[in-house]
């Protein structure tokens, strides 16, 4: 086993317990220190998101609405929307912990570093038409296509472009069809940033170590 195929795993997968993974960290002192990183990283969400509600806190809040009771119906918007928030919380919290399809994307660019090195200048058409299969408008005024590939993915193969905007390159995955996201996921890992938008048949993502980048860049695909 490669380094990169080491962190290509590392990234998309929760424990290294391939046995030719724990043979590689074995003999390979960089990838052991990556591993533990991101166990670590881990250890810590899960304290994170381990939140207990204080003891009686059902009991006050519904004394609380007996003796208020004008203001029940404020209230009650008021819960619901701190439990909205909450969830939202949580939801992006998990992802990021069971790194998901967002984190798969981040090993893809991190165990491909030759795309990001790519300076072409390649027709518009082909990122166009990598939105157009996830149900994305083609039309989006993005930058110039730097790289455009093909890259493994469960269910098939994706499609891998590099884009260059103002903030610097951006890399867009588009995943092969039948294999979407049910949700938008968000991950923040090793100095990269993902953004997983859900698409018709299949989903796109958007990794870069910008973060503000990626944000944009993803807003623009979803708003098209």
């Amino acid at each position: 086993m490669t380094c990169n195929e080491f962190r290509r795993l590392a990234y998309a997968q929760n424990e290294t317990r391939d046995p030719a993974a724990v043979g590689h960290a074995a003999t390979c002192e960089a990838c052991r220190r990556l591993a533990e990183t991101l166990r670590r990283q881990d250890e810590a969400l899960g304290r994170a998101l381990a939140v207990v509600a204080p003891t009686g806190l059902a009991d006050r809040v519904l004394l609380a609405r007996q003796i208020r009771r004008p203001r029940i119906r404020v209230m009650a918007v008021a819960a619901s929307a701190a439990m909205i928030a909450f969830v939202g919380a949580l939801a992006f919290w998990q992802v990021h912990v069971t790194r998901s399809l967002a984190g798969e994307m981040i090993a893809h660019v991190v165990a491909e570093p030759r795309s990001l090195a790519a300076a072409e200048n390649l027709p518009r058409e082909r990122l166009a038409a990598a939105l157009a299969r996830a149900g994305f408008s083609t039309k989006i005024p993005l930058g110039e296509v730097r790289y455009a590939g093909q890259c493994e993915m469960p269910g098939g193969i994706g499609e891998h472009l590099v884009v260059e905007t103002p903030r610097g390159k951006v890399t867009i995955i588009v995943t092969p069809l039948g294999h979407n996201a049910l949700i938008r996921q968000r991950v923040a890992r090793a100095g990269y940033y993902a953004e997983v938008l859900p698409g018709h048949g299949s989903a796109v993502g958007v990794v870069g170590p910008d973060a503000e980048a990626i944000r944009s860049v993803a807003a623009m695909i979803e708003k098209a």
